[in-house]
């Protein structure tokens, strides 16, 4: 129990330095303007709900209830939302946190605008659970917004090995029990270290067959100040699957954001 308690403070101090990183909360920010352009989301005085689940510290939920949405964080531990409570209280923000696992939501269908699910899906192994669940509160014509692994880029950041994304599923099983035990630091010591890969193509498949048109950061992506090249690349990866699975290649993410149909 010791060691456990241990490791989990150690992943809070882990969680607390990246915070401090002014990237992360430009990444989010950028995050929620390509949210707003690309679903015309305004928010409506307060009207337009939005769920973070996974929201760890909150980062994400205090952005998006600063701007003025209503927003509902939700995370299995409590102890990351403390965080988050205090610097909510503190800037006079009314976010609503609950405590639950992304595999059983505790809201009725169709209630939110918005759902949010940053850096989640990979960590839990139920993930088709938490895909049925995204998309059951959402309501139609609501939006979705998944960002997880990409297997086609070689580089991530899950695991402090290189090349994993590439690495075969049982030399990952390996790594992902030796996070948990003897090796923490392997997976920057998450209590619940990536188990899942995933690529744009295969998650656009299983969101179209729960009633979704999806899009990915290059659909998403802003061009008027965009170098010609980058533009011209970009317009060609929309419109060929082949370039544009060629483009993920050197991204290490994979970004989702997508529409259930009316």
């Amino acid at each position: 129990m010791a060691e456990s308690t241990e490791v989990h403070e150690a992943f809070l101090e882990h969680t607390r330095k990246r915070l401090d990183k002014p990237e992360l909360s430009a990444r989010f920010e950028g995050l929620k303007l390509h949210m707003e352009e690309l679903f015309h989301l305004n928010p409506e005085n307060g009207e337009t709900r939005v769920l973070d689940v996974g929201c760890g510290m909150g980062v994400q939920s205090l952005l998006w209830a600063n701007a003025g949405y209503s927003v509902t964080a939700m995370d299995i531990d409590g102890d990351l939302q403390k965080v988050g409570k205090e610097i909510a209280q503190q800037d006079n923000l009314d976010i609503e946190w609950i405590t639950g696992s992304a595999v059983d939501i505790p809201r009725d269908e169709g209630v939110f605008d918005v759902c949010l699910s940053v850096e989640l899906l990979e960590h839990v192994p139920d993930w088709e659970s938490c895909l049925n669940e995204f998309c059951r509160v959402v309501k139609p014509g609501g939006v979705l917004l998944l960002t997880t692994t990409n297997t086609i880029c070689p580089k991530q950041s899950e695991f402090n090995l290189p090349l994993y994304s590439w690495w075969p599923g049982m030399l990952k099983r390996r790594m992902e029990r030796l996070a948990v035990t003897t090796k923490p630091e392997l997976a920057n010591y998450s209590d619940f270290p990536a188990v899942n890969w995933f690529n744009f193509f295969d998650l656009s498949k299983e969101l179209s067959e729960r009633g979704f048109e999806t899009f990915d950061r290059f659909d998403a992506m802003f061009l008027e100040h965009k170098p010609q090249l980058v533009a011209s690349i970009v317009k060609a990866a929309r419109s060929n699957a082949a370039m544009r699975a060629l483009l993920y290649l050197f991204v290490e993410g994979t970004i989702v954001f997508a529409r259930k149909r009316v």
